[in-house]
């Protein structure tokens, strides 16, 4: 079956993330991957990463959605039209993966979308609830206003939360369109592509993989047999997930993956702020 990864690279505040992820990848995955890039600076990692025949990637220039906020998540949710695979699976460039993952890509075409859960949160939750809260004050006539309440209504029914950071789905599966349309009106609230799905996809048929492949070394307090990390909000040098991430990254560093010496930390301001202070101690 036609099936491969794609990831997006807007900034360059990602770059040594995105190496990291891909490096870790190939330990346990040898088919296609597509790594899309926005910018002058993030397009120059691409071409490296493509250049390195360890990582065996393919590099294409995209365009940004233009928008003030949350431009880099609408962006993705652009790419999955065009993406060249029968089933695409997308990885967060801060990702990790440590296991097979040959589940992303057993979806049923029924199913058409595997979504990843994100600890053991819920929809109706403290943290999630607000967020999606937050989407009654939206001002839109993209939908149905009835119609647009009632989605936030059913959303906040304690659904399993989910995470935009790894999922997977059938070209021209049914929830694309209005996931990217949900997720435009929503796009001066946080993480918007995110909460958009959250609201839809009990809405579509779906499969849902536990946490393990979408894990938060923050959130999951006893991980097991997890498939894919996940240090999202910029929190890879952070507390627990420092001790994971560091090493992966001195790897990639030591064996000059994509150049990574001649570059790093990029445009990461945390990775810049921890590699000064090695630098600084005894």
């Amino acid at each position: 079956m036609n099936h491969g990864i794609i990831y997006l690279l807007t900034g360059p505040a990602h770059a040594a993330r995105l190496v990291v992820s891909l490096c870790s990848l190939r330990d346990h995955y040898d088919g296609p991957v597509t790594v899309y890039t926005t910018q002058p600076e993030s397009h120059e990692i691409g071409r490296r990463c493509a250049a390195d025949p360890r990582l065996d990637v393919e590099h294409r220039a995209t365009s940004a959605v233009a928008t003030r906020k949350n431009s880099s998540f609408l962006t993705k949710l652009e790419l999955l039209p065009q993406a060249p695979y029968e089933i695409t699976a997308y990885l967060d460039a801060d990702t990790m993966v440590v296991g097979d993952i040959s589940d992303l890509f057993d979806i049923r075409p029924a199913d058409q979308l595997c979504a990843t859960r994100f600890a053991n949160w819920h929809s109706g939750g403290r943290v999630l609830r607000r967020r999606i809260q937050r989407w009654r004050t939206i001002k839109q006539d993209r939908f149905d206003p009835q119609w647009f309440q009632g989605l936030i209504d059913d959303a906040l029914q304690k659904h399993p939360a989910v995470n935009g950071g790894v999922f997977a789905l059938h070209r021209g599966a049914d929830l694309v369109n209005p996931w990217r349309e949900l997720a435009m009106v929503g796009r001066h609230t946080f993480i918007c592509d995110e909460i958009a799905l959250q609201l839809l996809l009990h809405r579509y048929p779906h499969k849902l993989l536990d946490c393990r492949y979408n894990c938060s070394p923050i959130y999951v307090s006893r991980p097991r047999d997890t498939r894919i990390w996940h240090f999202h909000g910029e929190k890879h040098l952070r507390g627990q997930c420092r001790p994971i991430w560091w090493p992966a990254y001195q790897r990639c560093l030591e064996e000059n993956v994509a150049g990574l010496a001649e570059w790093t930390p990029a445009g990461d301001p945390r990775l810049e702020k921890y590699l000064e202070q090695e630098q600084v101690q005894p």
